[in-house]
C-alpha cells in the first residue's frame, strides 16, 4: 500500500516528537540540572508540549503551533544536550520533526483537515516581503519566554518577572499575526474557486468560472497575488472578468491599483501539481 506524503509527513513528525522525552540526555535532564540550565530544560519542555499538541491537532491552528514551537525545541535540545548518545538522538529527532513541519506536504495535511464539507484547500506559499517580518515576529514571541525561563532558573526573580510580562504582550499579539500565514488558501468549493488570503486581498475572491489553470508563462498579464512567493505560480484564466481588491502590499509589489478588473490572476499554492485533483 502506497502512503501519500501528505499523510506520512505529519505522522512521522508525531512519532519523532516521542523521542526527546524518552531518551536520556535531553528533556530528561531536568532533574539533574540547576540554575540557568534548569530553566532552559523547563522551557524545552514547554516547547515540546506546544509542538506536540500542534502536531496532533489536524487544523491550521495546529500547523501554526507546530511550526512556531519546533524550531525552539531544536535550539533548546541542542543547548541542554549533555553530549551523550541519547542527547544526540533526541536532538536529531527534533531537527527532523522541524524539517518535516516546514514541508508543503505537512502544511497541506493541516489546512485540508480543517476544511468544511466539500471544500478542498491548498496552502499558499509565503510571500517574499513577509519572510523577514515573520522571522522577527517569531523571535519577539519566543525570545522573552526562553530568557524568562533561563533567568528564573538562575534565581533572578525580577528579571524573570519583567521578561514574563514582555512575553505576555508578545503572546497577545504575535501568534494571531503568524496564524494568518496558515489561513492563506486556494479553495475549491461547489460554487467554484475561492482565493482566501487576507495578506493579498481586501476581501476573499470567488471565481465561479475558471476556464483554465496552468503554470504561468513569463509574459503573463495576470494580476499577481503571489507577492513574489518562490516557485512558478499558477495562472487562473476566467471565463468572465472579475473585480479584484488587492491589499496595499500587493499594490506595491505588483504595481496595480486598489481595484482591478481582470480575467486572469496568479496564485502560488505550495503543492501546485495537486491543485484540482
Amino acid at each position: 500500500m502506497q502512503v501519500h506524503p501528505v499523510t506520512a509527513f505529519p505522522w512521522t513528525a508525531r512519532l519523532l516528537l516521542l523521542v526527546p522525552p524518552l531518551v536520556p540526555g535531553t528533556l530528561s535532564t531536568i532533574g539533574g540540572t540547576v540554575g540557568t540550565a534548569r530553566g532552559l530544560v523547563a522551557c524545552a519542555w514547554l516547547a515540546w508540549i506546544v509542538a506536540t499538541v500542534g502536531a496532533w491537532l489536524p487544523h491550521p491552528v495546529g500547523l501554526t503551533a507546530a511550526r512556531c514551537a519546533l524550531p525552539v525545541l531544536v535550539a533548546l535540545c541542542a543547548a541542554v544536550a549533555d553530549g551523550s548518545t541519547g542527547s544526540i538522538v533526541g536532538t536529531t529527532a527534533a531537527v527532523l520533526a522541524a524539517m518535516l513541519s516546514a514541508s508543503a506536504h505537512f502544511g497541506q495535511h493541516f489546512v485540508q483537515s480543517g476544511a468544511y464539507g466539500d471544500e478542498r484547500r491548498w496552502l499558499l506559499r509565503l510571500p517574499a516581503p513577509l519572510v523577514l517580518p515573520t522571522l522577527i515576529g517569531w523571535l519577539l514571541l519566543v525570545a522573552p519566554v526562553v530568557a524568562a525561563f533561563a533567568l528564573g532558573g538562575a534565581g533572578s526573580a525580577v528579571g524573570a518577572a519583567v521578561l514574563s510580562a514582555v512575553s505576555l504582550v508578545g503572546v497577545a499579539f504575535v501568534p494571531r499575526r503568524l496564524h494568518r500565514l496558515s489561513r492563506r488558501w486556494l479553495v475549491r468549493v461547489p460554487a467554484g474557486w475561492v482565493v482566501h488570503d487576507d495578506v493579498a486581498l481586501e476581501e476573499n475572491l470567488l471565481l465561479r468560472t475558471v476556464a483554465s489553470m496552468s503554470p504561468a508563462p513569463a509574459d503573463t498579464g495576470a494580476v499577481d497575488l503571489t507577492c513574489l512567493a518562490p516557485g512558478t505560480p499558477l495562472e487562473l484564466v476566467l471565463a468572465a472578468p472579475v473585480q479584484v481588491r488587492p491589499t496595499a502590499l500587493v499594490q506595491r509589489v505588483a504595481r496595480c491599483g486598489p481595484l482591478e478588473t481582470t480575467r486572469s490572476i496568479l496564485v502560488a499554492p505550495s503543492l501546485p501539481a495537486s491543485v484540482g485533483r
